[in-house]
């Protein structure tokens, strides 16, 4: 006669116990397949910098800048980045005006930001900086609104000067 193996009920309660949590693994293995899968990072391009938190005329400066000095109109801007890429930077993010690309710098004049202010037309010019903390620097000013639209008359831009047509200082005291 054969020996009969009898289990447990302690071995037959913890043989159930095993089958239960591989139960439970494999339905927690498929809810994590049906989610969707994780955003990819936006990519930049090899020479492309990303935006930083800090703002000048409508305008988002690059990481690694920041503003050195602001005196009324003008605001110098200091960054790690090099003035070529710093001036790519700026001219995607500017609209309007023209652009002069030289050997020492790039200067955008009568441009708006984007999404910024369109009446602040500014002046941006960038170069390389003789602070050894950064690498190169960029001068903003903002540019005087026009007092007189385009379709003035000659005598009315005289007037606004404070002169007559013939050439006499009006005295603005007893101007009507």
């Amino acid at each position: 006669m054969g020996v009969r193996h009898r289990l447990s009920t302690s071995t037959a309660a913890a043989l159930a116990a095993c089958a239960l949590v591989a139960l439970a693994g494999c339905k927690k293995r498929e809810t994590e397949t049906t989610r969707p899968p994780p955003r990819a990072p936006d990519k930049l391009a090899p020479d492309e910098s990303p935006e930083g938190a800090e703002m000048l005329h409508g305008l988002r400066l690059p990481r690694r800048s920041r503003v050195a000095d602001q005196l009324g109109p003008y605001t110098i801007v200091r960054s790690q980045l090099p003035a070529d890429q710093l001036a790519t930077y700026v001219r995607q993010r500017v609209e309007g005006g023209n652009v002069t690309a030289g050997a020492a710098s790039t200067v955008l004049n009568g441009v708006t930001a984007k999404g910024g202010d369109p009446t602040a037309l500014l002046e941006i010019k960038v170069q390389p900086t003789h602070d050894p903390a950064f690498t190169s620097e960029m001068h903003v000013r903002v540019l005087p609104k026009p007092q007189l639209p385009p379709e003035a008359t000659e005598e009315e831009r005289w007037r606004a000067a404070g002169v007559t047509p013939d050439g006499k200082l009006i005295d603005r005291q007893k101007r009507e």
